[in-house]
């Protein structure tokens, strides 16, 4: 069984205080309570306590005390669930990946013209707080077109570290009054797979007027989850 997605892409010290309260049982706790209860220092329980905060996983109840919502409850459920599932120890662990968040972010024009090109700009923000790579990923980026060109998909590739990494994609609107564009992101697996890690997709109003077409750029946006393969100290 593989930790689930929204797991992984925690601290560890984070999962150490879900650990806490799933071992005893409390809806809430104070922060010297649950610091004493991981063994964490100051701070690595600020920093496990802001990544559940910042998810929803707590809220603050009162000075320092720290409650679990209904999605924390239900994180703390799916924790132990998996831990549970784990071979006993003595036993060879599973190769378990690890998982960073990127903001993916397309740039397009506020309206387009009908039948003429233009430029679509899908980028990878920088690497923020701990969501750092050790080595770089090669991701595949494919663009495609609904009432325009490219309708079967123009594909990309990028090698992604830890700034930011952009492509430019060439689109032709149709004579609609709409377009939509689809990006979807794949990373390469040690396998040569590709997989699937997210995308986005946006509408894009069309004009047939020179005068109406809008060039300023607006902005979309949606999260990344990029692999990385943590191998256990045995290996």
């Amino acid at each position: 069984m593989e930790m689930p997605l929204n797991l992984q892409t925690l601290p560890a010290e984070a999962l150490d205080i879900l650990r806490y309260y799933g071992a005893t049982g409390a809806g809430s706790a104070h922060a010297d309570d649950i610091t004493d209860g991981t063994s964490l220092t100051d701070r690595g329980f600020g920093k496990g306590i802001r990544r559940l905060v910042t998810r929803n996983y707590l809220s603050m109840a009162g000075e320092q005390v720290y409650r679990l919502t209904e999605q924390g409850k239900k994180a703390v459920a799916a924790l132990q669930e998996y831990e549970q599932s784990m071979p006993p120890e003595g036993e060879d662990l599973p190769v378990e990946p690890r998982f960073v968040q990127r903001r993916l972010v397309v740039a397009a024009p506020k309206r387009l013209l009908a039948t003429q090109p233009t430029t679509i700009t899908v980028g990878i923000d920088d690497a923020q707080g701990e969501d750092l790579l050790p080595v770089p990923v090669t991701l595949h980026v494919r663009l495609s077109v609904l009432n325009g060109e490219p309708r079967t998909g123009r594909e990309h590739t990028v090698v992604l570290s830890n700034r930011y990494a952009s492509q430019a994609f060439e689109i032709t609107p149709g004579e609609y009054t709409r377009v939509r564009v689809r990006v979807e992101v794949f990373q390469e697996q040690p396998d040569e797979q590709f997989e699937s890690i997210g995308g986005v997709y946006v509408d894009l109003p069309v004009t047939g007027e020179p005068e109406e077409a809008d060039h300023g750029v607006q902005a979309f946006g949606a999260d990344l989850y990029v692999r990385e393969y943590v191998f256990s100290d045995d290996e």
